[in-house]
This record gives structure tokens, C-alpha cells and sequence, in this order.
């Protein structure tokens, strides 16, 4: 890791979105990532869909993996350094998977799975629990790890996305065993790449099995995803508040360092103001300037390591069609650039965010007046109650 405040953003491609490696396009990488450097962006989040990478439990793609190493060629080209993410896995509302870890159809599933070109609500092999599935994801690490050993632009590796919203393990214990295992894998081949995995608040509003205390036992560090757009117990959309609140638990309940692994909001075309009413969730570009300016503030000055904005671009009109652009509107707008490389006014508020070192995270912070061990006895109602404790805290200590 490094002292500085790392400025991130997940990059999809504007024009491919979760189908990039099917079509992967150096000529457009190479565009994406020029325009990230330039714009004081140093790192870059991406994603290994698993599918494109490991057709079979043991064979990897061997055009995937051409295409991956090929990425970061560009990325150094760029000065950029890259945490590639494993086993995605849940991706903005479905969860793509190859159909070797698919199971029988099932109606219990939260979200539908997408594998070999359909959308399906089969049921997802339990990876924490699924031993010859376990063995299969180890392979996959190494053999991703040996093909990008000692490329100068891998800065770290994330164990998955949002990796409850696919399966939960049964028991702390199984995910404590799944987490030695996959950094253990990756470890042997290169020790000194840090390795982390992308949990989300929902971690945090229920019990999981797999949170922050369990994360922080194997993982160099820990990460945390958050949107006021998606918390019914938020002061609204643009509530800016709310994620330097979910870092401060993230590291209490660690006691490691934080990453602010995915921030951003939606936000509307001039053209598509009617969307508004039907939509709730997409703001104005204004509101995301001021968002995010306030957002890096809050995160930087409670000791987060960093923060990495999602995403990269709104996707093109032409790729709406297709799952789950189709269905989840609101996903399309996401992007710091529009679809046609227009850079929108979030952007200029990461371009005049000044960059320090990093602060040392208070990992026992004086609002929270209960124990880590009894804070999942009622995650969702400690949450609620921590928050407001935390927000007066901040407002009286400003007066």
C-alpha cells in the first residue's frame, strides 16, 4: 500500500460494459485508461468475469488471460495501478456465472443469474462450503497470479464483488477457512501484492458471516461499499454523511485499514429530466459535484485509505438492451464520463480534491458506546441508532 490517499474508480468500458472480455478492444483501453490517468485518477478497479476466464472448474482461458496481461501493459503505459477482481460474480443487479457452479433451478434466489448468454434462476454452488468448487477457485487465483507475476501495474487483488449477494456462508468458521485459503493461493506466488475483498453495507446490516472482523484476519486490508440511494435509513440520495459513517464501523469492527472501495451516484441528462419522477435515484450532476466533493472530504479526513468512485462511464444506448442495463435503468447513468467521453461535473470535484497522506482511523471512535462483539445482535438497528449518535457527535463538535 501507499501513504497517499489513493483516488480509484471501477472501470467497465462505455461501449461493452460486463461484455468486455468477449469483445475485448485494446484500441479502446487504451483510450479509457489515458483519459482515467489524466484526470489525477491513479488506480483502477476492474473486473474478471468468471465465466470468461474459467470455462471449466479447471481450465482457464487462455485469450482471457492474453487480454488481462495485455491491460496492464496498458495501465503501466498510463501510470495506473490496477486491483483486478476475481470471481465477478454480482455485477449491478445479476450475478454472472459460469454454468459449472450452477445448481438446480430454484425460486428462492434474490437475484437472477446470468451464464452462457441467458438469464436463469438456477442455484449458485455455495463456494464457502463447495469443496471442489473451493479447489477450483484456488486454481483460478494461481493461474491469473503466475501470468501477472511481477507486472509493474498489478497494485493489489480483490477476492470478489460483493461475494454475500451470491452466496453466504453457513458459518464464520467456513468463511474464515474459504478466506485463508484464496489469500494463502495467491500469497505463494507473490507475497507482497496486497489482497482485500469488496464487501458492501449489506455486510453490515445483517449478519453474514463474512464481515469486516472476518475479512481483516487474512486480508491486508478492508473495504466497504456504500449508497445513500440504496439506504432506506439515509437523509436522502445525496446524504454525504453516510459513508464516512459505514468507514468508521468498517474499521472499528476490523481494526484495520479502509478502503472506500465504490461511491458514486446516477446522475441525469439534460435530455431525460422526465426520468426523475419514474426514477428516484438518479440526481442531478450538481448534486453529484457536490456529493462527491463532500464524500472525499469526509472519508479522507476519518482515516480512510483511499476511495474509488463507481464508475468509469455511462453506458452506451446502444448496449441498454442488453441484462441488466434492460431492466435496472438507473445503472446506466453511473459514469464520471457520459457514454460519448464528456467528462461530467463529479469529475472536476475528484480533478480539485488535494491529495495528502494518509490519516491514522480511529478505530474506537466516541460515539459508539457498544462492544464489536454485540454490535450483530441487531446489526440493522445498531446501524440506525450508531448513525444518528454519530451525526449529532460531529454536528455538536463543530459548534
Amino acid at each position: 500500500m501507499q501513504d497517499e490517499f489513493m483516488l480509484g474508480i471501477n472501470y467497465w468500458p462505455a461501449r461493452k460494459a460486463m461484455y468486455w472480455w468477449k469483445e475485448w478492444d485494446a484500441g479502446q483501453v487504451e483510450d479509457d485508461f489515458a483519459r482515467i490517468s489524466e484526470s489525477g485518477i491513479d488506480k483502477v478497479r476492474f473486473f474478471l468475469l468468471w465465466e470468461d476466464f474459467q470455462p471449466e472448474p479447471f481450465k482457464m482461458s487462455s485469450q482471457a488471460l492474453r487480454n488481462l496481461a495485455k491491460t496492464l501493459d496498458i495501465a503501466y503505459k498510463y501510470r495506473l495501478g490496477t486491483m483486478p477482481t476475481f470471481f465477478t460474480g454480482h455485477m449491478s443487479g445479476l450475478n454472472w456465472m459460469p454454468e459449472w457452479m450452477l445448481g438446480a433451478e430454484t425460486e428462492k434466489s434474490r437475484f437472477m443469474v446470468y451464464s452462457k448468454g441467458r438469464t436463469t434462476q438456477r442455484e449458485i454452488k455455495n463456494f464457502f462450503e463447495n469443496m471442489d468448487a473451493a479447489r477450483a477457485q484456488a486454481y483460478h487465483l494461481t493461474e491469473i497470479a503466475k501470468v501477472l507475476q511481477g507486472q509493474p501495474a498489478l497494485w493489489g487483488w480483490d477476492l470478489g464483488n460483493e461475494p454475500s449477494n451470491c452466496v453466504i456462508p453457513e458459518s464464520k468458521e467456513a468463511a474464515l477457512h474459504w478466506l485463508e485459503s484464496m489469500v494463502g493461493a495467491l500469497k505463494k506466488i507473490d507475497e507482497a501484492i496486497p489482497v482485500t475483498i469488496g464487501m458492501h453495507m449489506e455486510d453490515l446490516e445483517e449478519d453474514r458471516n463474512i464481515g469486516s472482523s472476518e475479512a481483516a484476519k487474512y486480508c491486508d486490508f478492508i473495504c466497504m461499499h456504500g449508497y445513500p440511494i440504496y439506504t432506506r435509513w439515509a437523509d436522502g440520495p445525496t446524504d454525504n454523511k453516510l459513508l464516512p459513517f459505514l468507514a468508521s464501523i468498517t474499521g472499528w469492527l476490523g481494526k484495520k485499514p479502509v478502503l472506500f472501495q465504490e461511491f458514486g451516484l446516477p446522475t441525469l441528462r439534460t435530455q431525460d429530466s422526465g426520468l426523475r419522477t419514474k426514477h428516484m435515484m438518479l440526481v442531478s450532476e450538481q448534486e453529484a459535484a457536490e456529493y462527491y466533493s463532500e464524500v472525499l472530504k469526509g472519508l479522507y479526513n476519518i482515516g480512510c485509505i483511499g476511495a474509488f468512485a463507481w464508475c468509469y462511464s455511462d453506458y452506451d444506448p446502444q448496449i441498454w438492451n442488453l441484462p441488466p442495463l434492460n431492466t435496472v435503468v438507473h445503472e446506466r447513468y453511473f459514469g464520471l464520463w457520459k457514454h460519448d467521453g464528456h467528462k461530467k461535473e463529479a469529475l472536476r470535484s475528484i480533478g480539485s480534491f488535494r491529495k495528502s497522506n494518509v490519516k491514522p482511523m480511529n478505530y474506537s471512535p466516541p460515539w459508539i458506546d457498544i462492544r464489536p462483539e454485540d454490535f450483530y445482535t441487531d446489526p440493522l438497528g445498531n446501524l440506525k441508532k450508531l448513525y444518528r449518535k454519530s451525526k449529532n457527535y460531529n454536528e455538536l463538535a463543530v459548534q
